[in-house]
């Protein structure tokens, strides 16, 4: 039986990444006085905002990390953030279940947090896991809870939309449920690595979840 569901933000509870790449390459080109492809970029993914800017622009990581925060917060505000659709319906069938619901993301605090709060998701989750600047961190966020709730890793489950998220859950010893609801979704890649467990609607998601729970 699942007793914890654990969800990625970028690609499965929302989607901030066209708005996240664009601020992105914006104060990387200033503070790195050259210009960087979003490919660039998305290498960097894994790491936080931090970790990013000290590979891009190791010179003034500080700066370039502080800008970005600010052009989020204003952007994100603009932008009227709305979680990807069914998973409101999904988040509250859960807590209705009894099961508890955590979010790890690679984003920093306080890109993460600012997200939550223009989502009116802020109180949500019984615990969100935040990325780090020095190391790909889901993995070790979701041994964390297992340790924390004292859960065999049958007991856990990811939701995550990219292929690293497949890998990195594996690594935990956990299962993963890829969320293909969005764009950027690599339905067949994800199929590849993830055969039978990947979702293009929310409510196929939900309806699998059902039984195991």
């Amino acid at each position: 039986m699942i007793k914890l569901i654990a969800f990625d933000f970028d690609g499965t509870i929302t989607n901030t990444m066209p708005l996240y790449l664009k601020i992105f390459k914006e104060v990387a080109d200033k503070y790195g006085k050259k210009a960087f492809s979003h490919e660039d970029i998305a290498r960097t993914f894994g790491l936080n905002e931090e970790g990013t800017f000290r590979i891009l622009t190791p010179d003034s990581w500080q700066e370039a990390t502080e800008e970005l925060y600010r052009k989020y917060d204003e952007g994100i505000v603009a932008q009227n953030l709305q979680t990807s659709p069914g998973i409101r319906p999904l988040l509250d069938f859960l807590k209705e279940r009894g099961v508890k619901i955590a979010l790890i993301t690679g984003k920093a605090d306080h890109t993460c947090r600012t997200s939550l709060r223009q989502l009116g998701l802020e109180s949500t989750f019984s615990s969100v896991q935040c990325g780090n600047p020095f190391t790909q961190s889901k993995h070790t966020a979701m041994k964390h809870l297992l340790d924390e709730y004292k859960l065999e890793p049958q007991e856990l489950v990811y939701i995550g939309d990219a292929l690293s998220d497949v890998e990195l859950a594996h690594k935990a010893g956990v299962e993963c449920f890829s969320a293909a609801w969005c764009e950027s979704a690599d339905i067949p890649g994800l199929e590849k690595i993830n055969p039978g467990k990947v979702f293009t609607t929310v409510d196929s998601l939900k309806a699998y979840l059902e039984p195991l729970i």
